[in-house]
């Protein structure tokens, strides 16, 4: 079944102007979208609209090329934005015991992983095979991304390590 809308530049319009009225309306001081967004998380709308789209037929996310373009352009871009717009003497201010809290959840995921991983697959032989042969280790990679630096990191390593 081909999808209602096929052309990457009118899907790219449509995600644009989604997120605009998502963005637009978070902002507004009615006293109905004040409600509505305690209730719903503006950021679950950015993922939900697109995805019914998806799921609906009106767009066909393995069709499109956007991926590709946001991943390779997109990606980099907001992920310097971010870093570049980071406090950090602010971050510094919170204390050593919330920074030592996060380092030691972070070394936790970066070594529990592979550490947990070992264990498993040291029971048994073939679970080990089986386990690299399906390739779901590389899992690992992409939930440490999204632990030390959120979604952003956690797609940025999915595209490094497949």
């Amino acid at each position: 079944m081909h999808p209602l809308i096929e052309h990457d530049g009118i899907i790219l319009g449509i995600f644009f102007i989604t997120l605009a009225g998502i963005f637009y309306t978070r902002q507004l001081e009615n006293a109905y979208w004040k409600k509505f967004y305690t209730w719903v998380p503006s950021l679950l709308l950015c993922y939900i609209i697109p995805g019914t789209l998806n799921s609906l037929g009106i767009i066909a996310g393995e069709e499109s090329k956007l991926y590709a373009i946001a991943s390779q352009y997109l990606l980099p871009a907001a992920l310097i934005w971010l870093t570049s717009n980071a406090d950090l003497p602010s971050i510094l201010r919170l204390g050593n015991i919330v920074l030592f809290v996060f380092l030691a959840g972070t070394i936790g995921v970066i070594i529990g992983g592979p550490l947990a991983f070992y264990i498993v697959t040291s029971l048994s032989a073939d679970l080990h095979h089986t386990a690299v042969q399906q390739e779901w280790c590389k899992g690992l990679f992409t939930i440490t991304g999204s632990w030390i630096g959120g979604s952003s990191s956690q797609i940025a390593l999915k595209e490094v390590y497949g």
